[in-house]
């Protein structure tokens, strides 16, 4: 027996289309051996991954999340003289704007009594100025740092009590007026450290975490051809006509498809009427890869111009949760700028030459490589068509994305749906159909890459 062909982005298959169980099952799948350099490889790869079908129009999946490990302090903390001082804690939640929307609610329960939390600043120390990293232990005005503090109490749902400068000592003696620890300023994240509990104690405080719920919705999607009864019977040049007009009308109805898996917004609604509907029934759209990532965090900006150091800091971020391969949904215009960015700084490692095709199922893969992971470049045709979305990069981790179609609904044709009395045949194609995607932190959307800094 063969080896199997090593694949990319997960997707199933030995590399060879003559196994039996590879063959398309349904219209959605063989839509891409009909059209090989289909212009909608996001709908090709969700083709390829696992996908599941649902039974009601609204589906949702139930995220977890590492435990929080850090929070934010709200006001400043003095310096102090007492090794163990205790101080109250104000830390920030996702209520006091935009910068802590990460902090959730209730940020204080995420940690109990014993916890030691290590302070963090930009200096990385908070015993007088950065210059303390010399760690001399006489210089009172210098003490080198970081400070560790215990939690002592969990006051309510954003305030804690702690033991200041847990493991210090005073410089002079037990009698000294000389600061030992300095001060915490509002800001400075307050990150895990360990745990202390003393000899004979009881059990420890016990911690839960809800999972977070994402929805989402099929949308039904439709795309109809239609010929007269004589057109049908002509014989035309180069195809016959019926069979063209249908395979056009597929891959319209697989574009129309992509543009919704990638750009399309969640929503229900009774408020619309279209086509025979009188508004009483529900009309849903689903929601799409940019609509879950921006939501969740944003895009990253390159219009001031795209240069290495710029990249590699954002290929960290991007690469910092989830799998250390990813798909790189490119605009041309982007993939150009990345290009001329690689070909002026020879040391990165860029793959100018295409993958083979056998292995990424006759998707055209160029892959970026870091030290953070690895990300295999797709280039779309339907971005390089939009003067805006060319500039983009739409990072895709595949293991966090499913393709979802409603029970018996999936990419199916409907033949002779014309009227009983016309002389004429018409069908169409239809699929409802959806996007589950699962940690938005995984993913990200790279905006204009249109030009070099």
């Amino acid at each position: 027996m063969p080896a199997a062909e090593t694949t990319y982005f997960g997707m199933e298959g030995t590399g060879n289309w003559s196994h039996p169980d590879y063959r398309p099952k349904n219209y959605r799948q063989a839509a891409f051996e009909l059209f090989p350099d289909s212009p909608s490889p996001f709908t090709y790869i969700l083709s390829k991954l696992p996908t599941s079908s649902v039974d009601d129009p609204e589906f949702k999946l139930f995220e977890w999340r590492l435990p929080k490990q850090t929070c934010i302090v709200q006001t400043e903390l003095a310096a102090g003289t007492a090794l163990l001082e205790v101080d109250t804690v104000e830390l920030f939640q996702s209520g006091d704007g935009a910068a802590y929307a990460d902090e959730g609610t209730e940020p204080a329960y995420s940690f109990k009594p014993g916890d030691i939390l290590r302070v963090e600043d930009i200096d990385d120390c908070l015993f007088g100025s950065a210059a303390s990293k010399t760690g001399n232990p006489t210089d009172t005005a210098n003490i080198a740092g970081p400070e560790l503090v215990v939690v002592k109490t969990i006051t309510d749902a954003d305030t804690i009590t702690v033991y200041r400068y847990w493991g210090g000592t005073n410089v002079d003696g037990p009698s000294s007026t000389t600061p030992v620890f300095g001060t915490i300023l509002s800001g400075a994240v307050l990150r895990w450290a360990g745990s202390v509990y003393q000899e004979g104690s009881q059990s420890p405080l016990s911690l839960t975490k809800r999972a977070s719920v994402v929805s989402n919705y099929t949308g039904i999607f439709k795309d109809a051809v239609k010929i007269t009864g004589t057109a049908e019977q002509m014989k035309t040049r180069p195809y016959k006509p019926w069979p063209q007009f249908k395979g056009e009308c597929l891959e319209r109805h697989m574009m129309k498809l992509e543009w919704a898996l990638l750009n399309g917004v969640p929503e229900e609604t009774t408020s619309i009427a279209v086509l025979s509907g009188d508004g009483s029934e529900y009309s849903r759209t689903t929601g799409g890869f940019r609509y879950f990532v921006e939501q969740a965090h944003g895009s990253v900006d390159f219009s001031a111009g795209v240069d290495i150091d710029t990249v590699e800091d954002e290929m960290e971020s991007s690469f910092t949760y989830g799998s250390k391969e990813k798909a790189g949904i490119t605009g041309y215009r982007a993939l150009n700028v990345l290009n001329k960015m690689v070909r002026n700084n020879s040391t990165w490692n860029w793959n100018a030459e295409a993958l083979p095709k056998k292995q990424t199922y006759g998707l055209e893969v160029f892959q970026l490589r870091c030290p953070f992971g690895v990300l295999n470049i797709v280039p779309h045709k339907l971005l390089a068509e939009s003067a805006v979305q060319t500039q983009d990069v739409l990072i895709v981790d595949t293991k966090y994305v499913e393709y979802v179609y409603m029970k018996g609904r999936d990419t199916a044709w409907k033949d002779n749906v014309q009227l009983p009395d016309e002389d004429a045949r018409k069908g169409y194609f239809m699929t409802e159909c959806g996007l589950r995607m699962a940690l938005p932190e995984v993913h990200s959307v790279w905006t204009g890459l249109a030009a070099l800094a």
